[in-house]
Formats: C-alpha cells, structure tokens, sequence
C-alpha cells in the first residue's frame, strides 16, 4: 500500500514539473493604440522561448480599422478599434487594438444624403447667420470653425455640406491630417486637390481654398461613372 501511494505521489509530481517546464504560449501585448500610419509587430512567447509567428492564423476583426499580416504584423488604417486574433493548435490569442487620432479638434457633423432639409437643421450647430436659394450658413461653432454652409436641391434634399477653417497653417496641417486618419481612400482632382472617400464609398470631402471662402472642406456624394469612382462637383466654389 505504501508502495501504491508512492508511486501514485511521484505521478502527481512528475505531472506538476511538466506543466511547470510547459508554459503557454502568450502574446508579447494584449492592448495595443497606434496611430492610422504606425505598424506593430506582434511577438509570440512560449517561457523564454519565442514562437514563429507564422504557424498561427491571423485575422482582424475590422481590417479597415487595422490589419495583420500572416507574421503577425499589424498595419494601422484609420481611426477605431478592431480585434487581432492569432489561432493554432485549438489555442486562441487576442489583441485589442485601438487607432487613436492625431487631431480631433472638432467633430464632424452628421450628414447622410438621403436626409431632407428638416432632419439636417435639426443637429445643425451654431446660429443661422444667413438663409437664402437653399443654402443656409451657421457660425459661432469653435474658434477653429468660422462657419458651417448647407446647400439643398429644390426637393429640400441635402446636395452638400461645408466647413470654413480659420485659415493658418497649423489649421490647414491639423485639417488634412483629420481626414486622411478618418477617410482611408484619396484621389486628385486635375488641380492636384486632394478628395478624400470612405470605405462606404458614398461620401468624399474635397479640401480647397478660394478667395470667397478661405480654406474650407466640402462634402459630397461618390458616385460611379463609367466604372470608377467620382465626386460630386464642388458645388460651394459654383454658388459662394
């Protein structure tokens, strides 16, 4: 008897070394906040040893926020969250992401094309300062923001939306770097200008500067012509 529990006391121990020498496998971080145009690499460790990354399977919850490689290294896209899920052998390791801004100075006004004139004024920020053929300007937002400009067809439908900047050039730089965090896809107009476009594909804002509105962004819709993608005219630079 005493024999048995001996043998039975030494199986026990031998089975608690081997979990002590047999750590499991963990992920170097487990929160993670980047910046849109920062990578990450991911390290795998088993004790003091590392894992190769690359015998795990990678995914991303939300691959425009962020996305991994089959190495294990994380790209960020734009501003948001997103889940980085490494799987093997039926073992499971996350990583939660966060892409944080640069800029955010000012917040974006709601705008959905298919949104009448009422539903627009009724989140509008400021005071009306000016309403007249459809188009309605608001100011006294922030002291970045001189004004915000609406313009609407004659069905009383949302066309465009405006955002007139204090003109510096600090402004200008923390502008552009807004939208390139927050609106991953950009193509040129034939004057070099820079349209940014969601991953919607149904909004793009147009950067510019006149003489009439200083330095301001414009919101339109995207649409498809002929297979590619185009933005609405500016229809501020048409009608201020």
């Amino acid at each position: 008897m005493k024999h048995f529990l001996f043998v039975i006391f030494g199986l026990l121990l031998l089975n608690s070394c081997k979990k002590e020498i047999d750590p499991q496998p963990v992920l170097d971080k487990n929160r993670i906040e980047l910046k849109y145009d920062h990578d990450y690499q991911l390290v795998i460790s088993k004790g003091e040893n590392l894992v190769q990354a690359s015998s795990y399977q990678w995914t991303s919850s939300d691959a425009n926020v962020a996305s991994v490689s089959a190495n294990g290294k994380i790209s960020a896209r734009k501003v948001g969250k997103t889940t980085i899920t490494a799987i093997a052998d039926g073992q499971e390791l996350v990583a939660e992401i966060t892409v944080t801004p640069y800029v955010s100075f000012f917040q974006e006004p709601q705008l959905e094309f298919t949104s009448d004139k009422a539903t627009i004024m009724s989140s509008a920020l400021g005071n009306l300062v000016y309403n007249q053929n459809n188009i309605y300007v608001y100011s006294g937002i922030s002291d970045k923001i001189s004004r915000i400009m609406y313009i609407f067809d004659d069905n009383n439908m949302i066309l465009s939306m405006a955002i007139d900047f204090v003109d510096d050039e600090q402004t200008r730089k923390d502008v552009t770097t807004f939208y390139a965090e927050r609106y991953p896809i950009t193509t040129l107009t034939d004057k070099n200008e820079t349209i940014y476009i969601n991953d919607e594909k149904n909004k793009a804002v147009w950067l510019t500067a006149n003489e009439s509105l200083g330095f301001y962004v414009s919101y339109g819709k995207v649409t498809i012509v002929n297979g590619r993608m185009s933005a609405v005219p500016n229809y501020f630079d048409q009608k201020m």
